[in-house]
């Protein structure tokens, strides 16, 4: 309710930045003091990374080449916010997904659980946001709830993540809610350093130290490591709780 949508382009061809962010340019430009909420989501970088200014080279070499092209216009958007709302504007940027480059022999994205696809960016700049690199492990499901506290909303009990403003206000609040992945069968928490994947189809576990090892190579249950053993009992003890439950359903599975 009282979110309205422009929709630009056509089928399923993926529309470049500059059409989505053009319109978005010329909205701020004509906003006045009322509350505003506008949300863009670009395609550049993504495969076939062929958006960049690299035509040729490796995959790797033509994605970074098209995260410039991101770069460059978002930074059109942090201009236009800087100076038409100097004092209240917020921008937050995100991605709803990493890419891999080979990574435990996969390529690209939604196969897998693994850092290289689970941990994205999440940049927010504003007026009143203190300028510094927070270590704290946080979601994307706290976009929401961070979104709605600056507007002075009330998260929904329903909503799973948690604001981050208190963060943005240079505090350390201690953040109670889950870390959790979900895909394709497979599902993962965060127990402190330790990241715990249990694919439900080839009925795999696997553990990382996430801190001293953020490839994920070294499997912490071949070691009998107390700590997987642990993240294992959180991971089923949340899922237990919150899997959907109805007569004739089943998760669906995409290979």
């Amino acid at each position: 309710r009282g979110f309205a949508e422009s929709k630009v382009p056509d089928g399923r061809r993926h529309a470049g930045a500059t059409e989505l962010l053009d319109p978005l340019i010329a909205r701020l430009n004509n906003a006045g003091p009322e509350p505003l909420f506008l949300y863009a989501h670009i395609m550049e970088p993504h495969s076939p990374y062929d958006r960049g200014k690299l035509k040729k080279g490796t995959d790797f070499d033509r994605y970074v080449s098209e995260v410039a092209v991101a770069d460059a216009q978002v930074a059109r958007v942090a201009r236009t916010l800087a100076q038409r709302f100097p004092t209240r504007g917020v921008l937050i940027i995100s991605a709803d997904h990493g890419e891999a480059f080979g990574e435990h022999g996969t390529r690209q994205h939604t196969k897998t659980l693994y850092d290289e696809l689970l941990r994205v960016p999440l940049f927010i700049r504003g007026a009143t946001v203190k300028a510094r690199r927070i270590d704290t492990r946080v979601s994307l499901i706290d976009v929401g709830p961070t979104i709605l506290d600056l507007f002075g909303i009330a998260t929904p009990a329903g909503f799973g993540g948690q604001s981050l403003v208190p963060l943005l206000g240079g505090r350390n609040p201690s953040l109670t809610r889950p870390v959790i992945a979900e895909g394709r069968l497979r599902r993962a928490i965060y127990v402190g350093s330790v990241k715990v994947i249990e694919d439900m189809r080839r009925k795999v576990i696997e553990a990382y130290d996430v801190d001293r090892d953020p490839r994920e190579e070294v499997n912490l249950f071949d070691d009998d490591d107390p700590r997987a053993d642990a993240a294992l009992g959180s991971l089923r003890a949340f899922f237990d709780a919150y899997a959907l439950r109805r007569p004739g359903y089943s998760p669906p599975y995409k290979p």
